[in-house]
């Protein structure tokens, strides 16, 4: 990561997942998170060398009885699996790695013409990203969320048996969606419409092809048993709509804000040198409008993001 100026880099593991943020040490613009990939890369690459025996050349990363799993391209995160079919001649199948691009979500509450209110999120690819977006997952908590299609593609709903996607209902905005043309230093919009308030939520991120194309027989379990599954799509947090009761009224949605107070803080979206002000001002019940003020003075200043402005409903 590249710094400017007088910048304090921070890390935290969020289920696995490395989450990088910044902030200058004098009252600039905020910098929301970045959904990274470095743990889940060096995770895979550990496991393949510990799991499996190496060899002189350093181009296998691993080898198996019947089998090699090699690196074609490290940055974008493609490995050839390879391995003795069941005829005697070489298998091998193209593997793409889905974590491999470093993504902004920025979000916002919006109304529409039409008198709805929408969720929209706006997704950079970043610039040092080895690989194209190809999905957008974010968890709700509202029964009456309602994904916006983009020109009729098919919006899917992950199953609660998975272990990531247990808690809530994740959409996913899929490849059908976002072909391969989301590359490093592109973003694309999509929105999600409900009229249920905000709260700050989880979402996951895939890159590259998630296609693998068979050879006739199955892989050496050896192999597959190797391969990552969704708990390598990278995590981070945005908002979401959820039907919290207390999150109805104003002085509900400040006391929400002020328990997530240096989560926010952390997530980019509040300047730290914002937070000891709203803690005083929300523990004693403002009003909306001076309230809204302050936010709305301290978002065109860049030391509070839409995100905030969301969660308040403002």
């Amino acid at each position: 990561m590249r710094f400017t100026g007088l910048t304090v880099a921070l890390l935290m593991l969020i289920s696995g997942v490395a989450i990088f943020w910044r902030f200058a040490s004098i009252p600039t613009a905020v910098e929301r998170t970045r959904i990274a990939t470095d743990t889940n890369a060096v995770a895979f690459e550990k496991a393949t060398v510990d799991l499996f025996s190496s060899t002189p050349s350093g181009t296998i990363e691993g080898a198996v009885p019947t089998g090699q799993i090699r690196v074609l391209d490290r940055k974008k995160g493609v490995y050839s699996l390879e391995w003795i079919g069941n005829d005697g001649s070489l298998k091998s199948i193209t593997y793409h790695r889905p974590d491999q691009s470093i993504v902004v979500v920025s979000a916002s509450r919006v109304a529409t013409q039409q008198g709805e209110r929408v969720y929209r999120y706006e997704l950079k690819n970043d610039p040092s990203s080895g690989q194209y977006l190809s999905g957008f997952t974010v968890q709700t908590f509202s029964s009456g969320a309602r994904p916006v299609s983009i020109a009729g593609a098919y919006v899917g709903r992950m199953a609660k048996h998975i272990p990531e996607f247990s808690q809530g209902t994740w959409y996913r905005y899929g490849n059908n969606i976002f072909g391969d043309e989301i590359v490093p230093g592109t973003s694309i919009v999509i929105e999600l419409a409900s009229i249920a308030p905000a709260e700050v939520v989880e979402c996951k991120v895939n890159s590259g092809p998630m296609k693998m194309i068979g050879v006739g027989e199955e892989m050496p379990p050896e192999i597959a048993d190797r391969l990552p599954g969704y708990e390598a799509w990278p995590s981070g947090h945005t908002i979401g709509p959820s039907d919290n009761p207390k999150l109805t009224t104003f002085a509900g949605r400040a006391e929400y804000v002020l328990s997530k107070i240096e989560l926010l803080s952390r997530l980019g979206w509040l300047h730290p040198s914002r937070v000891d002000d709203y803690r005083t001002l929300l523990a004693n019940s403002p009003s909306e409008s001076s309230l809204e003020s302050l936010i709305r003075e301290d978002f065109e200043k860049g030391l509070a993001t839409s995100e905030i402005l969301a969660l308040l409903d403002l």
